[in-house]
């Protein structure tokens, strides 16, 4: 008599993922800060390894709740009915609640579930509370067997906080960038296993979904401020001086050529818009980008162009000449779409961009190589 084959387990597909810490005080040596986000509770503390991390606890559902979850859940995956908005899911869920028969479990627990389906279909999952966390500026996944990592603006002196986001399986998180480049509106499949991209609310999307881009997953979320920082927060918080803001709004008015010079997450893009705000009001200002990090919420004369590659952005940057600017901005330069911003000068406009260099002697040799020498002496 042979051994009898053990059956696979059958796990449902919309079981809910809670985010929670549950041996938080065991972990902690030192409670940093406390905070809520929506329903969620944030930790960031100290563990005993002296790893700075960001713990979240997300509301507890009961079993009976988390059942009534995965009901819901597959009815609104399977059936062919359009949810056009989240009032229209809330209403939705309602219907389905009393239809099915469970409309006492989801009154009793309504807040918390309705968190978790949310969540689930118009949030962004297991990342709903960093991106909803305002004081968050990056979530990062370097591999996807370590826990993602978040940039606090609070805690920059530690880099990145260790989260309690662990994703159980490469597929999964292969489903959550698909997710996320599909919210932006690109594409990406192992045929093209790469995307950059910007999310419904401005944040910038760099990913990957592993060979041969990558030996995993990855994907790296820039989340964008919504009103650009001025230049009078600069001054007040430090970052540089009066006298210096002053100058750089002299470069401006005389519509010179400038770059912005720093490493990667130096503030350069920041900065460089913080001191466009300083140009004259009514002048015409056209901004040569990959993604919408310029952005100038108030002005009416401000017109944006896109490329992906450098052999584009040049040639939206001779477009953009055309429109007659007062001033022609690349978001960051990475090829010939230099030869523009100096051309822009000899027509009179002004020009500024950003460039990703340690020093300034790196970036004049680098400059040095971009331009003929016709122009580089210029």
């Amino acid at each position: 008599m042979g051994t009898p084959r053990r059956q696979k387990r059958i796990v449902p597909i919309h079981t809910v993922r809670r985010i929670s810490a549950p041996n938080i005080d065991d972990v902690c040596l030192e409670t940093l800060r406390r905070y809520k986000v929506s329903l969620a509770e944030v930790t960031i503390c100290l563990d005993k390894s002296g790893v700075a991390r960001y713990f979240i606890n997300e509301p507890p559902l009961s079993t009976e709740a988390e059942n009534v979850y995965t009901l819901l859940m597959e009815y609104l995956y399977t059936s062919t009915m359009k949810i056009e908005s989240e009032e229209h899911l809330k209403k939705v869920v309602h219907e389905l609640a009393t239809e099915l028969g469970v409309d006492k479990v989801v009154t009793r627990e309504f807040e918390a579930l309705w968190y978790y389906i949310r969540r689930d279909s118009f949030g962004y999952g297991p990342l709903e509370i960093p991106m909803l966390d305002p004081m968050i500026e990056d979530i990062e996944l370097s591999d996807w067997r370590r826990p993602v990592t978040v940039v606090h603006r609070d805690f920059l002196a530690f880099e990145a906080l260790a989260t309690n986001i662990v994703f159980h399986s490469e597929e999964e998180v292969r489903a959550v960038i698909e997710k996320l480049a599909l919210r932006s509106g690109k594409a990406i499949s192992l045929a093209r296993p790469e995307v950059h991209a910007i999310l419904p609310e401005g944040h910038r999307l760099s990913a990957t979904l592993g060979e041969p881009i990558s030996s995993s997953p990855t994907f790296d979320i820039r989340k964008l401020p919504e009103i650009p920082i001025d230049m009078g927060t600069m001054i007040r918080e430090g970052v540089l001086s009066s006298r210096l803001a002053a100058l750089l709004w002299l470069v401006n008015d005389a519509k010179l050529f400038y770059a912005v010079v720093g490493g990667s997450g130096s503030g350069k893009t920041s900065l460089l818009n913080a001191v466009l705000q300083l140009t004259n009001p009514n002048w015409k200002i056209i901004v040569v980008q990959d993604v919408p990090e310029i952005r100038f919420p108030s002005r009416t004369r401000f017109i944006q162009f896109y490329g992906e590659s450098s052999e584009d952005l040049f040639i939206r940057c001779i477009t953009a000449l055309r429109y007659r600017p007062d001033m022609l901005v690349v978001g960051e330069v990475r090829g010939k779409e230099i030869l523009a911003l100096v051309r822009a000068v000899a027509s009179g406009a002004g020009s500024a961009t950003t460039f990703h260099a340690s020093t300034p002697e790196e970036f004049e040799m680098a400059l040095r190589n971009l331009l003929p020498r016709d122009l580089y002496v210029m």
